[in-house]
C-alpha cells in the first residue's frame, strides 16, 4: 500500500515556496546555496568564509571529547561574532 505522503516533496529547481516542500531546513539551505550566484565583494566574501569555518568548527565541536569541544565552541562563537560584528560599517552596493 503506497503511504499517503508519496509525492508531497517538490523536485527539480529550488524556488521561493521550497522550503515549504524540503524535509528539511539543512536540505533547503544547502539548495539555495548552489543557486546563488558569487559575489565579487571582498569583504562579503570573507565574512561567509569566517562565518562558514565557524559553523564547521561548531559541527566538529559536536563530535569531539569534552575538552575539545568547549575549547571550538568558543572559538567558533568568537569568530563568527568576530565576522558579523563589521557588517555595519561595510560598503554595500547596489545591483
Amino acid at each position: 500500500m503506497a503511504d499517503a505522503n508519496d509525492g508531497d516533496w517538490g523536485e527539480g529547481v529550488p524556488i521561493w515556496f521550497s522550503k515549504y516542500v524540503f524535509p528539511n531546513r539543512e536540505t533547503f539551505w544547502l539548495a539555495v546555496l548552489e543557486r546563488l550566484e558569487p559575489v565579487p565583494l571582498p569583504w562579503l566574501q570573507k565574512v561567509n568564509g569566517e562565518v562558514l569555518e565557524g559553523l564547521v568548527m561548531l559541527h566538529a565541536a559536536a563530535r569531539a571529547d569534552q575538552a575539545t569541544a568547549e575549547r571550538l565552541k568558543s572559538e567558533a562563537v568568537a569568530k563568527i561574532n568576530q565576522s558579523v560584528g563589521g557588517i555595519g560599517q561595510a560598503p554595500l552596493v547596489q545591483r
